[in-house]
């Protein structure tokens, strides 16, 4: 259930993903009569909409989609219910090469693998998809650190950081 909803970064520069409990239970909660699912169907694999066999590649698809959001500031798919969910199981979506131009091939790339709709085609794993962007940062000349995640959060954030860190403070 990774959803935009589900995934927080700490002011340690962290991010956690919450909701594991619930995520199974409410997938059958939001089932209609007819078994069609409706709710986050915009984060789901189309192999989660189809019925199909699910693994940790539905999860590496998901990873894209919150990936292309966070990075263009779009919504991957748009449209009506019946639209929405036929380009979901389609991987129907404006290229990421579109929405946000002029980027590096390399991030096109692993988007691009990351929301392959064949899962046999996408990163295998969680670390194969890591390597890529790890050589991603690399490139770009860019160590990657939750120490710089956890400067922009403080940052952006500092009174709410601030007012929280008294409160949390003994005396």
């Amino acid at each position: 259930d990774l959803t935009p909803h589900n995934v927080f970064l700490t002011y340690e520069g962290k991010i956690k993903i919450i909701d594991f409990g619930v995520a199974k239970a409410e997938l059958f909660d939001n089932r209609t009569r007819a078994g069609v699912v409706k709710g986050k169907v915009t984060y789901m694999s189309p192999e989660q909409l189809v019925e199909g066999e699910v693994d940790g590649r539905s999860d590496i698809f998901s990873i894209g989609i919150l990936l292309y959001e966070m990075l263009s500031g779009v919504r991957m798919y748009q449209g009506d219910t019946a639209t929405l969910i036929r380009k979901c199981i389609n991987v129907e979506h404006p290229p990421f090469e579109e929405v946000l131009p002029g980027e590096n091939p390399a991030l096109y790339k692993i988007l691009g693998k990351a929301l392959q709709k064949e899962k046999e085609a996408r990163y295998q794993s969680c670390a194969e998809m890591l390597d890529d962007i790890n050589e991603y940062f690399f490139d770009q000349g860019v160590r990657p650190d939750n120490r710089i995640v956890k400067t922009l959060l403080q940052e952006l954030f500092s009174k709410d950081y601030e007012s929280e860190i008294r409160w949390l403070s003994p005396g």
